[in-house]
Formats: C-alpha cells, structure tokens, sequence
C-alpha cells in the first residue's frame, strides 16, 4: 500500500516570515533548497518576499485590491459619437 506524505498547514504571521526570509538571506541556499529544508511552499516564499519592502499599512489583508468599477479618468460630461462609415 503507498503512503502519501501531506504537509500541516502552518500559519506563520509577519514576524515569523520576517525571521525566515532574513535566515535564507544568510543560508547561501536556492529558493528550491530553503523551502525544502524549511517545510515551506515556494508559493508562500516568493509572496512573502514580495511582501517584504511594503509597508504594511499599504495592504493590511494581503489580498489584491479590486479596481473600481468607474475608471479614474472618467468625465462629468458625455463623450462625442463619432461613427465611422
């Protein structure tokens, strides 16, 4: 019969993150083997390094941001037709 190895999911919060990002700074290890000695994704890696250099302010949920439905260059008065023939 074979076995599959499923990892726990752990949530880490910011000052965990902040800690393992600044030890694979010094581990002079590749993504690939940091992750993998580390137990963590690659996926959450790079997010949370992308993360690093924003203030947290900036985006406290880390979930995208939505646009508005009404764009940003959007005028008081209507826009001419032209049509073309």
């Amino acid at each position: 019969m074979e076995t599959t190895t499923r990892r726990l999911r752990v949530k880490r919060g910011a000052e965990q993150w902040r800690v393992l990002l600044s030890r694979f700074d010094g581990s002079g290890l590749s993504v690939a083997e940091f992750c993998a000695r580390e137990g963590i994704s690659d996926t959450s890696f790079h997010r949370w390094r992308g993360r690093r250099g924003r203030p947290a302010a900036a985006n406290p949920t880390g979930r995208r941001r939505r646009s508005s439905s009404t764009p940003a260059f959007c005028s008081a008065r209507p826009c001419p037709l032209h049509v073309l023939n």
